[in-house]
């Protein structure tokens, strides 16, 4: 598996080596799903065990807890608010929300899931969840609670709007311009400018080749995943089925 994140390669590393010889219980910040096919393959590698817990079933962001021994889902300090909103004057979205955690100062990693759906919820860890409830208490000027709540019933529904683009290949750049409707080299320049992560990794190649699955993070323009390569045209470009988070 190639990963071009030294750190987190080293950490987790780190942590399943400590977990092995000395029975120490490590627990990680929230990772993507492609951080948790890492942690797994490292802890294979090391014969340590590692859990991971978002929160609710679905979830897509978790925790990873590395340990030799048995677990419990309180273990890994995850605390879920509610969003009270006045929904009147205000519509929220991951987006939206995750914005204005991220203008408190708050680091993506320590946020899990946003749900936002008839009732919006909101995942995070256990060690700023008190910062949390203290700062963030409005959304576009309109004021918001946090209730914590515990066993929710999360039903996810699908967020994505589906359709189908055209394109010369599967480079990032050409499935950027069509997707928003940007030049190639107004796409160039936001994977340039770092503004794009790849499966959560960051990716500055716009000649990267994406295939079905792959998860683009495109910042200020939301998420963009592969669904399907339907075929080709007349013309043998690419007919891609791509989805859009609402």
């Amino acid at each position: 598996m190639q990963y071009n994140n030294d750190d987190f390669l080293k950490k987790i590393t780190n942590y399943c080596l400590s977990a092995y010889n000395d029975s120490k219980i490590h627990l990680t910040k929230f990772l993507s799903s492609y951080d948790q096919e890492v942690v797994k393959t490292i802890a294979k590698k090391y014969q340590v065990n590692a859990y991971f817990y978002g929160g609710y079933e679905q979830s897509e962001y978790k925790r990873a807890l590395i340990t030799n021994f048995d677990y419990e889902k309180s273990d890994f300090k995850v605390v879920i608010f509610k969003i009270k909103y006045p929904k009147k004057y205000l519509t929220l979205s991951h987006r939206i929300v995750l914005g204005t955690l991220l203008s408190l100062g708050i680091t993506r990693e320590s946020i899990g899931d946003i749900i936002c759906d008839d009732e919006c919820f909101l995942i995070v860890c256990k060690e700023i969840a008190k910062y949390i409830k203290e700062e963030f208490n409005t959304i576009n000027r309109h004021y918001i609670t946090l209730e914590e709540v515990f066993n929710p019933n999360i039903e996810v529904k699908d967020e994505y709007l589906y359709s189908d683009i055209i394109c010369s290949s599967l480079r990032l750049d050409a499935i950027l311009a069509k997707a928003y409707n940007l030049s190639r080299n107004q796409a160039f320049e936001v994977i340039k400018n770092k503004m794009v992560k790849l499966n959560g990794i960051l990716c500055d190649n716009p000649s990267a080749n994406l295939k079905e699955s792959d998860l683009l993070s495109v910042m200020k323009k939301g998420r963009l995943k592969i669904v399907q390569i339907k075929g080709h045209t007349k013309q043998n470009n690419l007919v891609i089925e791509v989805g859009k988070l609402r």
